[in-house]
């Protein structure tokens, strides 16, 4: 594959300054690894060539597409796509990666069924039994931009925990390996850190948002219990009852980031959780957003 940007300089300048003003910071920090990557007028430049208003310059980067061993098309929820990025909204029971067990059901065979011109890599992962917002880029070179942005990638879930909440808390809590797939916390662990929000009340239950500051293994539904407020339905860490793994009431609801080439700001907003009804929408977004 060949992803390629061609645009017509806006003023005259310097090729660095020029790129910097149209792509993000990462970005050029990417372009400046390889020769070819910037033409001028078709011809290979460097940050230091001079440039006119109106002439043409192009970015471009070559990537060989490695398809997965198993294609499976699957019915697939799209929130957002663009050349460089695709977002879906992941249903429960289908793996984000291929695992054992799932080496056709799982997105990445589901995403290059559909398209096969590209390259998919996850970037945020969710359990298979887990549903909501999945990132995935449509290169490594974008993954690996993706991956760089740390905290700027803000991750919000919603989940139905057992208990009434009546106050916003955090949980600090380090994580380890337990027995099987299991977690625990444990000061073995590494650290991790989630915030969590009450939306609304039940007799029961609450509605909360949770945000990740860190990003271990089962980590909201493990803080969650350790708080004493398991989430509804969870086999693992509540009182679910049932198969491994498979009523956890938690999704991935909304996810806010800078672009990983141009920069800007890209919101995501999950279609409502099969779970939560009447409370999802988009003014709840901007309230989830407000909240962190």
């Amino acid at each position: 594959m060949q992803r390629t940007i061609t645009f017509t300089a806006p003023a005259n300048g310097k090729m660095r300054d020029i790129l910097r003003n149209r792509f993000s910071a990462r970005f050029c920090t990417f372009l400046k690894g390889e020769e070819g990557r910037i033409l001028h007028c078709g011809t290979p430049a460097t940050g230091r060539t001079p440039v006119k208003k109106g002439e043409e310059i192009t970015v471009r980067f070559l990537e060989e597409v490695k398809p997965p061993k198993t294609v499976c098309p699957l019915p697939l929820s799209v929130l957002y796509e663009d050349e460089d990025i695709i977002a879906v909204h992941k249903p429960r029971g289908v793996a984000s990666l291929s695992t054992f067990g799932y080496e056709s059901r799982n997105l990445i065979s589901a995403l290059f069924a559909r398209n096969p011109h590209y390259n998919y890599h996850v970037v945020t992962r969710l359990d298979k039994d887990t549903e909501g917002v999945v990132l995935v880029a449509k290169s490594g070179v974008v993954h690996s931009l993706l991956q760089s942005l740390g905290g700027e990638l803000k991750k919000i879930y919603l989940a139905r925990a057992e208990g009434v909440i009546s106050a916003p808390f955090t949980v600090d809590a380090p994580i380890a390996r337990g027995e099987d797939v299991t977690r625990v916390v444990s000061v073995q662990g590494q650290r991790a850190i989630t915030r969590f929000a009450p939306l609304k009340t039940d007799v029961a239950s609450t509605l909360v948002a949770a945000l990740p500051v860190t990003g271990r293994t089962h980590q909201i539904r493990l803080h969650l219990a350790h708080a004493g407020h398991a989430a509804v339905g969870d086999t693992l860490y509540g009182k679910g009852v049932g198969a491994y793994n498979s009523g956890q009431r938690l999704a991935c609801y909304l996810l806010c980031f800078p672009h990983p080439v141009t920069g800007e700001k890209v919101q995501i907003v999950a279609n409502a959780p099969s779970f939560f009804g009447e409370e999802c929408a988009l003014p709840l977004a901007e309230k989830l957003l407000s909240l962190f």
